[in-house]
C-alpha cells in the first residue's frame, strides 16, 4: 500500500497579477523577396481572371454553379488542380472564376469544373495539366516581376474598356 503523502503547502500565498500581453510580431518577408513577389503575381493573376469574365454589366458567371456575382465581390479565380503547385499556379488553361461558395465550401465542384474543363479544352490539356501537377517548379523574382507587370497591364487594359 503506498503512504499517503502530504499536500504541498506555500509559505506565501501566490499574487493574482494580470497577465501580461506582449503584441506579436508577425514576420514579414522582405518587399522584394521572391514568396512576397510570389503573392503579389497571384493576387494580380486573380484580379486579371476575374475581370476579364467579367460581363457588360460587371458581373461575372461562375464556371460550376452559374450564378452570377460582382466580379470583385464573391467571386475567386478558382484552380482545375487542387494544390497551388508551382508548375501551374499561373496556367490560365486550369484557373477560371468561381464563387466562394464552390471554389471554397465545396471543394472546388470538381465534377462540374472537369465537364466545364473537358467542353472548353478538351482531355488533352486536362491530361497536361495534371502531368505539370508532378513537376518542379521555381520562380525567379525577374520572372514574377514580369509577370506583374503583364497583369497589371491587363487590369488596366480592361478596367479602362468597362471602368471599375
Amino acid at each position: 500500500m503506498a503512504k499517503a503523502r502530504k499536500p504541498l503547502k506555500r509559505k506565501t500565498p501566490l499574487k493574482r497579477t494580470p497577465l501580461k500581453r506582449t503584441a506579436t510580431k508577425k514576420k514579414r518577408k522582405p518587399v522584394g523577396s521572391v514568396a512576397a513577389l510570389k503573392k503579389k503575381a497571384w493576387e494580380l493573376c486573380s484580379r486579371a481572371i476575374r475581370l476579364e469574365a467579367r460581363e457588360s454589366d460587371g458581373l461575372v458567371t461562375c464556371i460550376t454553379c452559374g450564378v452570377r456575382l460582382p466580379w470583385n465581390r464573391g467571386i475567386q479565380a478558382g484552380h482545375f488542380i487542387d494544390g497551388r503547385y508551382n508548375a501551374i499556379l499561373f496556367d490560365e488553361r486550369g484557373i477560371h472564376p468561381q464563387c466562394m461558395g464552390c471554389n471554397v465550401m465545396l471543394n472546388g465542384r470538381k465534377e462540374e469544373y472537369f465537364v466545364f474543363m473537358e467542353g472548353k479544352y478538351g482531355r488533352e490539356v486536362i491530361d497536361e495539366l495534371r502531368r505539370q501537377r508532378n513537376q518542379s517548379r521555381s520562380f525567379t523574382a525577374e520572372e514574377l516581376e514580369v509577370m506583374i507587370v503583364n497583369f497589371k497591364q491587363r487590369i488596366d487594359r480592361w478596367l479602362g474598356r468597362f471602368g471599375p
